[in-house]
């Protein structure tokens, strides 16, 4: 399995573009937020780019969600230059008016970011595109590997016939060799096998866990997983932004630090925003792509990872991680944000950590 591991995220949309424009055959695209689709933003390139290739007759299919990319959702004219060139858009959407009355629909969003191309090129990670984007941290992988490309191309196409049809949208959990497979998340119980492997890998894990997540809210189970295996004397890692793009979601994660740090938990904060999401245990095993560890991720949202065994990967991806730590201090229960919020901004984070 040939792959290059991106960590810049700016750097990530000029190789996606290149490999977009080197397209001969099939583009498919699943992506959770497209900003800035007018003038010269980031965004305006993607989309000139699709359109350029579906006029070369190159099949142009994208899963975009609705909220996530709401500037193209309401431009009727750059949707229909790209159908008019060839391509087709699906937009997930639960923005309609039955929101009012069942409001949990509004966190049922597409989270998965994905990108094919050639039946050979497969992109996977946690990026998204946006000029307020650009500086971030972040992973997105790309792999020149033909059967992973089979995998996940059949997964799109899944995922685009159940949006068609107005059907379920399920979870993936499909193996790709011997130490790679893909899984993800959908709302619905039965569908969240990322949520359950997470947990499960953190329960055997021997040594050592890294997880990497810029905003930190584990539902009950997983929040349970990790204070048990602290409290075991299991080396859990935490490496989150010190300050998120979510107020709110910052609120609510520190509730759950002051505890997790008198067990032992090893936190360290970046600075600047890091929106890579990657789960290491023992060195030797590695979930990482779309998938936040908080409740709106492992619940709600549907989402997609790859799961592997691969070392070379696995050694890529913790130098990367080392990159951005190294030099960071260790924070304690004296260090924590948690002891410089307000009264009223604990009392916030526990009534908003289920959905910030």
């Amino acid at each position: 399995m040939q792959f290059k591991a991106f960590h810049t995220v700016s750097d990530i949309w000029e190789a996606q573009l290149r490999d977009i424009e080197s397209a001969k055959h099939s583009i498919l695209l699943e992506q959770y937020i497209i900003e800035d689709v007018v003038g010269d933003g980031i965004g305006r390139r993607f989309v000139d780019a699709l359109v350029r290739k579906a006029r070369e007759g190159v099949e142009v299919r994208c899963i975009l969600d609705a909220q996530g990319c709401f500037e193209l959702f309401k431009n009727y004219e750059l949707n229909n230059e790209l159908a008019a060139a060839g391509g087709k858009v699906f937009y997930y959407k639960t923005l309609g008016v039955t929101n009012v009355v069942t409001p949990a629909r509004l966190f049922l969003r597409d989270h998965r970011k994905l990108l094919l191309v050639d039946r050979e090129t497969t992109w996977i990670g946690g990026a998204v595109i946006g000029e307020r984007f650009r500086d971030w941290q972040d992973l997105m992988v790309r792999f020149t590997d033909a059967p992973l490309a089979d995998v996940c191309g059949k997964e799109f196409r899944n995922q685009l016939l159940r949006l068609q049809e107005k059907g379920s949208l399920l979870a993936p959990l499909q193996k790709v060799d011997e130490e790679t497979h893909i899984t993800g998340n959908a709302p619905g119980i039965g569908n969240r096998f990322c949520y359950e492997e997470l947990s499960h890998a953190i329960m055997l894990a021997d040594t050592s866990v890294t997880l990497v997540t810029p905003y930190f809210a584990p539902p009950l189970k997983l929040q349970r997983v990790i204070n048990r295996r602290l409290r075991d004397g299991l080396e859990i890692n935490l490496i989150v932004p010190r300050t998120s793009d979510k107020r709110l979601a910052d609120i609510a994660r520190e509730g759950y630090f002051e505890d997790m740090l008198k067990h032992g938990l090893i936190l360290k904060y970046v600075p600047g925003m890091l929106h890579a999401k990657i789960v290491v245990v023992d060195n030797e095993w590695m979930s990482f792509g779309s998938t936040n560890l908080d409740a709106i991720s492992l619940i709600f949202n549907h989402e997609l990872n790859l799961v592997t065994r691969n070392a070379d990967l696995i050694a890529e991806v913790c130098r990367i991680v080392r990159g951005w730590t190294d030099g960071l201090e260790r924070i304690t229960t004296e260090t924590c944000e948690y002891r410089k919020m307000s009264a009223l901004e604990h009392f916030l984070g526990r009534c908003v950590r289920f959905i910030a």
